[in-house]
C-alpha cells in the first residue's frame, strides 16, 4: 500500500516540477533539488521494506533527484544541471557540518535529552 501512495506522491511531484520549471524557471528546480539531497540525508539512517527490498528511506527521494536533474538538463541545460549537483553536494556537506557541530556542541544546562540528540 505504502508503495502505491510513493508511485502516486512521485507522479504528483512530477507535475508540480514541470510546472515550477515553466513558470519559474530554473532557480525553482535547482532550490526543489538542493532540498531533495539534503533531505535525502537527513532521512537516511531508517531502513524500511519497499517493494520487497530492505532499504534505507534517502532511497525514495533519489528518484526525485534524478528527475529534477533530468528536467534540469532537458529544459535549462548541461551546465545548469551540473551547477545544481555542485551545489547540492555543497548544501549537503553544509548540513553535515552543521549537523556534527550541533551534536558535539556542549548542550545547556537544562537541555537534558543531549544523549538521546547525540544518537
Amino acid at each position: 500500500m505504502i508503495e502505491l501512495l510513493w508511485l502516486i506522491g512521485t507522479f504528483l511531484f512530477t507535475l508540480i516540477a514541470v510546472y515550477l520549471a515553466n513558470r519559474g524557471g530554473a532557480g525553482y528546480l535547482i532550490g526543489l533539488y538542493i532540498a531533495i539531497m539534503i533531505t535525502m540525508n537527513a532521512l537516511g539512517s531508517k531502513l524500511i521494506t519497499f517493494f520487497g527490498f530492505q532499504a534505507n528511506t534517502g532511497i525514495i527521494l533519489i528518484s526525485a533527484s534524478f528527475l529534477v536533474s533530468d528536467m534540469l538538463s532537458e529544459f535549462f541545460g548541461k551546465k545548469v544541471a551540473q551547477k545544481a549537483v555542485w551545489i547540492g553536494i555543497l548544501g549537503m556537506i553544509l548540513f553535515l557540518l552543521t549537523s556534527l557541530t550541533s551534536v558535539y556542541w556542549p548542550s545547556a544546562v537544562a537541555f537534558k535529552n543531549q544523549a538521546a540528540y547525540a544518537l
